[in-house]
Formats: structure tokens, C-alpha cells, sequence
């Protein structure tokens, strides 16, 4: 039982308050009912003060006049002194605290669980058409039944593991990406179409489709997007960034974008981000010059030479 606290119970009510969703989460694992004080009359409050009292006069107040020279004396200093309480005769009735806990408590204790309680966060999510949720918090994809794209989940997660549900239906569970991980696909191969067969059905895309489209505005964008289709291990998880390539010649000319293509090629590694940044930032229209000595800085008016330190 608890008071009315805001981090315990949500809405008080006397007869069914709502609580906290972690604290209902921890009475679940360790399988206990939680309870509230009757809010506005303070009357449940008096055994929990009273026992606080007994604490102090049967547990500290005999070693008030004792020097302790470490935590470990007086933890013991403090068993000893529990051991007595609990031995200790009522004064209205007859049995000692230890006696009512053997006798009425001790034969209803459980085993604690086995595992250590983790928190689940909970929010919902479009199932997207390349079969994957986004779980935004560390912006990485789940997979899902390819049956369910288009319908809304229900994602509940922990620091380990991702379930995704659909209504009271839990469709898939997964090992939760590493911390550091962003962007990043957590894909279980049975849970997609043979060929991907649907997912050519409902967007008309395949590789073909985007090289021959890329073809047409020139051999560094066709090979830019070959690096593409290579950056995932479903190649319908790459769909998107090829298509958001493709349509940055909409926005910046088939020409630009082939030369952003070209300025990749010198690095040998294409991506949308990256061409992107280049188009945007201007670096297609600067001359693409070659530095063959990587370790002779470039002849430039702001690098100091040995002349101004002498």
C-alpha cells in the first residue's frame, strides 16, 4: 500500500484508483497487488506511522550510547536488535511478529523471478510497405509479416528484446539493435514475401526499374545506385533511398546529379545523404581535382609554412 503520490497512482479513487504504468509493470513481474491510501482521509496512514515509531524505539534507540566503526557493525548492531523486536510478545494477544510470519506468511511466499525486471515503453507505428515499423526512439526498423503492411501496431520494447502486436496479436518479437545503432534493419527473412513478390506488386519498383530509370541520366548516377542497392541485405529496404536519389534530378537537373555521382566515384562509396549533402552544398559544380600525395597539404593562402615560425 502506498499514498497518493503522482508517481504511484495516476487518479486517486477509493474503490479502483489507476496507478503508474511502470509500477503496475513491476507488480506484474513480481506478481503482487497494488493498493492505495483513501484519498482525502489520511486514516490508513497510522500503521505505517506507528511502525516507523516502533523502528526507532526498539531498533536505534537501544543503540543510541554504542560506537560503530564501520557499516558492517552497525548493520549487525541492527539485526541484532530486529531480532528482538521480532521475538518480542504481543501485548494484546498472544504469539510473537516472528510466530504470525512462520505460521500465516512465511507458507504464501513465492520464489522471486528469475530474471531482473525491465522496463517497457510502449507506442504505435505504421507497419510501412518495405514490411518494417520504425522504432523512433533510436530510429531503427523492425520487420513485420508482410500480410500487415498498412495497419497500425502496437510496438512494446525493452532495453533487449521488440514486440510487435496487431490488436491482441503479437506478429513478431525481436532482439532489440545495439544502443549505438542508428538507421539499421532488424529483418526476420521468414516474415517477407518469396522474391518480395508483393512488394513489387504494390509499388512497382524493382532494381531493373531504378538502373534503367538512372541510365538515362548517366553512367555515374547508374553506378551511384548499383552502390545503393547494395547498402542493405533485402534489397527493398534500399528502394526509398533510390528513389529519393532519382528525384534529386527533379530538383537539381539530371546533369548536377550526375556530376555528384561522379564526385562519389572518387571516393568509391555512393549513398543518398551523400549526394545529397554534395548537390546541396554546391560540390558538384567545383572541379573535382586528384591528390595523389596524401601527405603534402594542398598549396593554399590560409596553411602556415615553415616561414612563419622562424
Amino acid at each position: 500500500m502506498s499514498d497518493n503520490l503522482k508517481a504511484f497512482v495516476i487518479k486517486a479513487d477509493r474503490y479502483d484508483p489507476d496507478f503508474n504504468d511502470v509500477c503496475v509493470q513491476l507488480a506484474s513481474h513480481y506478481r503482487v497487488d497494488l493498493q492505495a491510501a483513501r484519498p482525502r482521509r489520511p486514516k490508513d496512514k497510522a500503521s505505517v506511522e506507528n511502525a516507523v515509531r516502533i523502528a526507532y524505539t526498539r531498533l536505534f534507540a537501544p543503540l543510541r550510547d554504542r560506537t560503530f566503526h564501520s557499516l558492517e557493525q552497525l548493520n549487525d548492531g541492527l539485526r541484532e536488535q530486529l531480532a528482538k523486536h521480532q521475538s518480542l510478545a504481543f501485548q494484546a494477544r498472544s504469539g510473537t511478529r516472528l510466530s504470525c510470519f512462520t505460521e500465516h506468511e512465511l507458507p504464501l511466499l513465492r520464489p522471486l523471478p528469475t530474471g531482473p525486471f525491465l522496463l517497457k515503453k510502449t507506442v504505435r507505428a505504421k507497419v510501412q510497405r518495405t514490411y518494417h515499423v520504425l522504432l523512433g526512439e533510436r530510429k531503427n526498423f523492425y520487420s513485420v509479416p508482410f500480410q500487415h503492411v498498412g495497419q497500425t501496431a502496437t510496438v512494446v520494447y525493452s532495453c533487449t528484446t521488440v514486440e510487435i502486436f496487431i490488436g491482441t496479436d503479437r506478429v513478431a518479437t525481436h532482439a532489440r539493435l545495439h544502443a549505438a545503432d542508428r538507421y539499421r534493419y532488424q529483418t526476420d527473412a521468414n516474415q517477407l514475401p518469396k522474391n518480395h513478390a508483393e512488394w513489387r506488386k504494390t509499388e512497382g519498383y524493382d532494381a531493373a526499374y531504378f538502373r534503367s530509370w538512372a541510365h538515362k541520366i548517366g553512367p555515374a548516377t547508374e553506378w551511384a545506385i548499383g552502390q545503393i542497392l547494395l547498402t542493405k541485405i533485402h534489397e527493398a529496404q534500399t528502394y526509398r533511398a533510390c528513389g529519393g536519389t532519382l528525384a534529386l534530378a527533379k530538383k537539381y537537373g539530371d546533369d548536377r546529379l550526375e556530376n555528384a555521382a561522379l564526385r562519389c566515384q572518387t571516393a568509391g562509396k555512393a549513398t543518398y545523404g551523400m549526394l545529397r549533402n554534395i548537390l546541396v552544398k554546391g560540390l558538384d559544380q567545383q572541379m573535382i581535382t586528384e591528390q595523389t600525395d596524401l601527405f603534402t597539404p594542398p598549396v593554399h593562402a590560409n596553411i602556415r609554412g615553415p616561414h612563419n615560425y622562424t
